[in-house]
């Protein structure tokens, strides 16, 4: 996954509260893309 040192980071700096919901939501926006790309 892209930009995954921003995740780490903010994990560091705000915590788990910030850094785990981020992950999250770029992961299934990412999900989300890809399925638009094949077709789902």
């Amino acid at each position: 996954m892209r930009n995954l040192w921003v995740y780490v980071v903010c994990n560091f700096l705000v915590g788990v509260s910030l850094g785990l919901p981020l992950f999250l939501f770029m992961r299934e926006r990412q999900l989300e893309q890809q399925a638009e790309t094949l077709g789902y």
